[in-house]
């Protein structure tokens, strides 16, 4: 599994894969999906947790616009509108308390350009299910998942000629993010970064999923290729690097 998780870092890491918006929208707004292979599986979770929705706006990256996070859980509660503050991270928290278990529902999030009629949305799957040691590791890894992503560094610099979109969980150039004042999964060396690759590994999150943590493992992979070195890297390995 260390060998694979080496063979992934150097393949490559991306910042967060998840699930295209509508097809009609202007704005690209991504959310994650409990199985990249199936996207119609949902997200676990039981009765009275509270859950992360993880998504991004990518199509808010770099603009000087100001946009409006919405978020429905389909379950009648009132709505969660925030302003985007980060477009890597335009997620937020939910309890689900239905009557009966299992049940499940589709949560939405809508970004909307203040500054544009431009919209973009995506949705959100989540199935409520009994209070189990399963159940509850599920809505455990959703957490950690979304913790490793938030406290990811990111980067856009110059080396070896030209600009590579890097990132990672080492702090040898700059700090990590912090969540709640801390960032609990960076360390100075960066076999860090191979140790938490690989936790989206077993999570079935790779580059080549389409749909998932890929932009994540992109800017690791990149990283790491350029502090080898052009010379001994395959040039292939820049191909997956994205936003």
């Amino acid at each position: 599994m260390v060998k694979r998780c080496s063979l992934c870092v150097l393949a490559a890491l991306v910042v967060f894969l998840l699930v295209p918006g509508l097809a009609s929208a202007s704005i690209s707004v991504l959310t994650v999906p409990e199985d990249p292979t199936n996207l119609t599986t949902p997200h676990t979770t039981y009765t009275g947790a509270t859950i992360v929705l993880g998504a991004t706006c990518p199509g808010c990256v770099g603009s000087t616009d100001s946009f409006s996070v919405d978020w429905s859980f389909g379950d009648g509660t009132p709505d969660t509108v925030f302003a985007l503050t980060n477009a890597y991270d335009i997620s937020t928290t939910h309890v689900y308390s239905p009557g009966t278990v299992p049940t499940s529902y589709t949560a939405k999030v809508t970004v909307t350009d203040v500054t544009t009629p431009n919209v973009g949305s995506a949705n959100y799957l989540v199935i409520v299910v009994a209070n189990s040691l399963a159940s509850r590791v599920d809505v455990a890894i959703d957490w950690g998942l979304w913790y490793m992503h938030q406290t990811m560094w990111r980067q856009n610099s110059p080396a070896n000629g030209q600009t590579v979109n890097w990132g990672g969980w080492d702090t040898q150039i700059t700090s990590c993010p912090t969540v709640i004042g801390n960032a609990w999964d960076c360390d100075y060396y960066g076999s860090i970064d191979a140790n938490n690759v690989q936790a989206f590994e077993v999570r079935t999150h790779s580059r080549r999923d389409e749909r998932r943590y890929r932009s994540l493992c992109g800017r690791r992979v990149a990283r790491h290729s350029t502090h080898v070195g052009n010379a001994s890297q395959p040039k292939q390995q820049h191909r997956h690097v994205l936003l």
